[in-house]
């Protein structure tokens, strides 16, 4: 998984293994610690890329992707983040199973 991260945006991509055909992705997210609820919420997509924004700064987030195709529905990849709050753009790359 690769993250591009902003100081109120995260940037997600992420492969899956050439022999599963995914029908979409979704990707939860929740701030973690204080009042989750605030900043919370899911995106459905069939790419394998995401944007999510409206993120406060200098928060740590969970991020979870799971994907769904006719078998049912994947195991969750989750992934941690803070976002920066000096707005320097941070750059990374995860290996997530």
């Amino acid at each position: 998984m690769y993250s591009f991260i902003e100081k109120t945006k995260v940037y997600l991509t992420w492969t899956s293994s050439p022999t599963d055909i995914v029908n979409l992705y979704t990707t939860s997210y929740k701030r973690i610690g204080g009042c989750p609820s605030a900043s919370s919420g899911s995106q459905t997509t069939a790419m394998k890329t995401i944007t999510i924004s409206g993120l406060e700064e200098d928060i740590e987030y969970k991020f979870t992707i799971t994907a769904t195709n006719t078998a049912g529905t994947s195991e969750d990849a989750t992934l941690t983040l803070i976002t920066p709050s000096d707005g320097n753009v941070n750059d990374c790359n995860y290996n997530i199973n």
